[in-house]
């Protein structure tokens, strides 16, 4: 846009002395106009756009200091196919561009949501500014691969997200978390995130020969935000500064200065090459007062004895490791708001957020982490070109995931690396195949199994 204004001014200028109407003419072809939301509402605050389709959600883009409202659930797996397989456009592209708006999304799902692009400030949202909030946005299921701050609702955050979760798989290489990949402050504001929670995979992925860093169950990199009232069940896997809730944490942390984390917890399972706690893979205090944080994580479920793996020296953090049956005990978590805030089910599961209508938290366990190895019925099936193979760990191992045609050939290969224990979904594109029958296989340690899909075109 500011091109378009200084080519206005470089052409205009000459002709206002000579043509005023033909200037005016320049000025009204070079004003650019905002494209109109093809759904209802004026994009204010007491008359948000409602949006009720993929397609309505994309067009947030297109003014992103509206107020905005999900209508109903969104099904956004046709994602997948978008932009020559980039799938979804992130909303709030760039920190000098972000949202800035507010959008609610009214407990509705959005589920299937995919973007396989490796830039920075990757999520549904990419950057979201001071001052926008996003609130009761459920992200099930998403497909979210980018290079560096990549989140499942949000790449790099400045304004607030409040009662969100997120659920699929998240990948990225640095600062990559299941909600946000940053949370940081800017300018005497901080980012929040509260209410919150994350049950995704997430995996660090390496680049160029270089490993993964900053990997957290909730946010991968946090300098100077804040996060409260929050847990993550996450199934993370990565390389350097890995944490169940954070990677790495860097700023203040007292509860009215920047950088503050409390009221949180992990019981997910998590796996590093360095610097992995059951909390925070790394942290930097800045010099504040590290006292009173309230938050825990499972030494069961992690097989982590340390909530932090590098601190400051001297440095001294109210974090503690509980067995599982303490994480469901509600006088576990001292300090915590069980009359308005937090419920639980105690010896049936952990804390559970009183705002989350999926409760998921206060189920066994065992819902989240799979009692058996399993490879799932691909699906659509038959397909083409595209369809999703699903398969689960009970426990981490090195996972082979093949296709072979019916005369036993390899025809593509599509996991091949050691997997922590979870649920994992794999997309097996078949454009370059012939129609007819394949077999999948999995080897995961002493685990093997196969199954037949149908390719049609």
């Amino acid at each position: 846009m500011k091109l378009k204004i200084l080519s206005l001014h470089l052409f205009g200028i000459s002709f206002f002395k000579s043509s005023f109407p033909f200037a005016v003419f320049l000025m009204l072809t070079f004003i650019p106009a905002f494209a109109q939301f093809s759904g209802e509402g004026a994009g204010m605050e007491n008359d948000p756009y409602l949006i009720t389709s993929v397609d309505e959600l994309q067009e947030m883009n297109d003014d992103l200091s509206a107020h905005y409202e999900l209508a109903n659930d969104i099904d956004a797996s046709a994602t997948a196919d978008w932009n020559d397989g980039e799938g979804f456009l992130k909303i709030g592209p760039t920190n000098i561009n972000p949202f800035l708006g507010a959008f609610d999304g009214n407990n509705y799902q959005i589920s299937g949501l995919f973007i396989n692009l490796q830039q920075v400030n990757i999520g549904m949202f990419g950057s979201v500014g001071d001052g926008a909030i996003i609130k009761n946005a459920h992200l099930v299921d998403v497909d979210i691969t980018g290079k560096t701050n990549v989140g499942g609702l949000v790449g790099f955050n400045f304004g607030t997200v409040t009662n969100s979760f997120v659920s699929g798989i998240v990948k990225g290489y640095w600062n990559a978390g299941c909600i946000l990949g940053a949370n940081a402050e800017h300018e005497g504001a901080s980012g929040l995130m509260e209410l919150s929670y994350s049950t995704c995979t997430l995996e660090g992925i390496p680049d160029n020969g270089s490993p993964s860093a900053r990997i957290g169950g909730l946010v991968g990199w946090n300098p100077g935000g804040k996060i409260v009232k929050s847990y993550s069940m996450a199934n993370i896997s990565g390389g350097n500064d890995v944490g169940g809730i954070v990677g790495n944490f860097s700023g203040y942390i007292e509860e009215d200065e920047y950088g503050y984390v409390g009221n949180t917890y992990f019981a997910g399972t998590i796996s590093g090459d360095s610097n992995t706690g059951g909390l925070f893979g790394t942290y930097y205090a800045g010099g504040g007062d590290v006292s009173a944080i309230s938050s825990y994580w499972d030494t069961e479920t992690t097989e982590m004895t340390i909530g932090v793996a590098t601190t400051e020296e001297g440095e001294s953090l109210n974090i503690i490791g509980l067995t599982t049956s303490e994480m469901q005990t509600q006088s576990s978590f001292e300090g915590w708001d069980f009359e308005d805030t937090w419920s639980i089910e105690e010896g049936e599961g952990y804390p559970y957020l009183q705002s989350n209508p999926e409760n998921i938290a206060a189920s066994n366990e065992k819902t989240y982490y799979p009692e058996k190895f399993a490879l799932l019925q691909n699906y659509p099936n038959p397909f083409n070109p595209m369809t999703n193979i699903s398969y689960s760990l009970p426990k981490a191992a090195q996972v082979h995931l093949q296709v072979f045609d019916m005369l036993g050939r390899n025809v593509a290969t599509l996991v091949n690396e050691r997997k922590a224990a979870g649920r994992y979904t794999v997309r097996f594109e078949a454009g370059n195949l012939s129609s007819g029958m394949y077999i999948y296989r999995i080897d995961a340690g002493n685990f093997v199994q196969t199954r037949k899909l149908m390719l049609i075109k």
